[in-house]
């Protein structure tokens, strides 16, 4: 029997954006509920000041690093240890990058191959800081970094707050929003709020796309997404060449693959890792699943169907 997958939300904004008000509503929320949540909790420096909102929960630190980049790996194995090794699985797992997280490298981590019987993505969150946006966004008062992490939440999230709408004058906020409103995706939904105070309901809603290839019935369909996650599990092996090939026909809207595959001729399986123009293929360690393949197609606006049936061609044609 299938077990049972972990909700899991990434929480993303800017410094200073309300990010861990906002957490801790949730957390609240489901606890009431009688849910038992895990927190990640994710800190540049070698302390989390704010570790003692959390004594009361399941927590997992992550220091010394950002959890997009330079501890990306880190945190898909230590994932990958506290679901293979608790006793006691969570109801749900909250994720909170740090202020200069990219969503979509923590989406990258999340989605290893190996942790995909364990977790199901829900929702990245991004919160953003309406009193101080204009502030963010100007070439005199901010930084090209600065600009470039506020772009990458707004790109990249699947549910925005435009927290601390109270401290701004209703000129201001309608500047703000118009902002917003054309730097984002037109399918991610804007919600206003002070101090975090959003309905659960809204915050827990599934909005991240994942598309399972074997199955119709198992597929979902979520009308905010805007980035998706196809799931492909081949069930042959595959020959290199070919499998090359196929990944560079790929259309631009697709940002990476990656997967567990088993090669014509190689004794074991490999660990893939495909972006446009770079190609990664690696033993697979001890912790792999050695009989399961399974591809993961991450992109924008993607057609599941289209990548589906090149897949099925590439793979007759090693037949033939």
């Amino acid at each position: 029997m299938e077990q049972k997958k972990t909700p899991v939300y990434v929480l993303t904004g800017f410094l200073g954006s309300g990010k861990t008000t906002l957490l801790k509503e949730m957390l609240a929320a489901e606890k009431s509920a009688g849910k038992t949540p895990a927190v990640v909790l994710n800190e540049l420096g070698e302390a989390n000041v704010e570790k003692s909102y959390f004594n009361e929960e399941t927590l997992i630190e992550k220091l010394n690093g950002c959890i997009c980049c330079t501890i990306q790996t880190d945190l898909t194995d230590d994932l990958l240890d506290f679901f293979t090794y608790s006793k006691k699985k969570p109801d749900v797992m909250f994720i909170e990058g740090t202020g200069v997280a990219d969503p979509l490298q923590v989406i990258d981590g999340l989605t290893d191959p190996r942790l995909q019987a364990f977790i199901d993505i829900k929702s990245v969150i991004g919160v953003v800081d309406a009193a101080r946006y204009i502030e963010y966004q100007s070439i005199f008062s901010s930084s090209k970094e600065v600009r470039e992490v506020l772009r990458s939440h707004l790109l990249h999230s699947s549910l925005l707050i435009l927290n601390k709408v109270d401290e701004c004058d209703a000129r201001t906020l309608e500047k703000v929003k118009k902002k917003i409103d054309k730097a984002k995706p037109s399918s991610v939904p804007v919600i206003e709020a002070s101090y975090g105070d959003v309905l659960h309901e809204e915050l827990m809603m599934s909005r991240f796309e994942h598309t399972l290839e074997d199955s119709q019935e198992q597929r979902q369909e979520i009308e905010h997404s805007h980035f998706q996650a196809l799931h492909i599990e081949p069930e042959t092996q595959l020959l290199k060449g070919n499998l090359k090939n196929w990944l560079e026909s790929l259309p631009e809207q697709v940002v990476r693959v990656k997967g567990i595959v088993h090669m014509k001729g190689e004794g074991k399986g490999v660990i893939l890792q495909y972006s446009p123009g770079s190609l990664s293929l690696e033993p697979l360690s001890h912790r792999g699943e050695e009989g399961v393949q399974r591809l993961i197609v991450i992109g924008y606006n993607i057609n599941p169907a289209d990548i589906k049936e090149s897949f099925s061609k590439m793979v007759q044609k090693a037949k033939g």
